[in-house]
């Protein structure tokens, strides 16, 4: 992709080789992403991104999995680029390991609806809460009414205008509750803010996955 005068490029690569099932029939495809610009109006940017086929979310984006760098003539170098890849794509495998356990790892909606009512609320706000907590029970994704003061996210009313892609509803594990923040994430009009979402899903999932991990 290029912007309109040629000032700015994005260039996706898919790496079909990492390609893998987590086990619901729906894969995951993991994307090398590079964006940079000729007149310095952004940074050079590469990330490895894994996207579901379904609903082209990105299911998961980690911090370790991107390189950001002002340009610098020192820096700006083949070998650092390739030696930041070729690591990251070998341990692609731990999170492959980490989606199946998510897959197997139990949540009840009650579970669900405390977390969303203190977590998500804090992050995203009362409104994106109460949509996830929709899209859990009923798989679709909607607009959310007006709720009386101090009402609890997980009880506003929210219509069932959506389906949401690939949702098992009601979601009764981590790894597909992680899929509804990735369908919000990706719900926003600018890409800054949709990046700025999935950035936001691993600390909005790290107490339910510490809770995993003890399990």
């Amino acid at each position: 992709m290029l912007s309109e005068y040629g000032e700015r490029m994005k260039l996706s690569v898919h790496v079909p080789e990492l390609d893998f099932d987590p086990g619901d029939h729906f894969p995951i495809r993991m994307l090398v992403e590079a964006r940079n610009s000729v007149d310095r109006s952004c940074t050079f940017d590469i990330r490895l991104s894994w996207r579901r086929l379904i609903c082209s979310n990105g299911a998961w984006q980690q911090e370790k999995d991107r390189l950001r760098k002002v340009h610098h003539l020192d820096w700006m170098n083949r070998q650092s680029v390739s030696e930041f890849l070729k690591q990251r794509v070998e341990e692609a495998s731990g999170l492959q390991d980490q989606f199946d356990q998510w897959l197997h790892h139990s949540l009840t909606q009650a579970q669900i609806e405390k977390w969303a009512d203190s977590i998500v609320a804090e992050v995203w706000g009362p409104h994106l809460a109460a949509r996830v907590c929709h899209i859990t029970r009923s798989g679709h994704d909607g607009r959310v009414g007006r709720a009386k003061p101090k009402t609890p996210p997980h009880d506003y009313v929210v219509s069932s205008d959506v389906p949401v892609p690939g949702i098992h509803a009601p979601v009764n594990n981590l790894y597909h509750l992680s899929q509804v923040l990735s369908w919000l994430a990706g719900q926003r009009d600018k890409v800054e803010d949709i990046e700025a979402r999935l950035s936001d899903i691993p600390h909005l999932l790290k107490p339910l996955i510490t809770t995993a991990q003890a399990s």
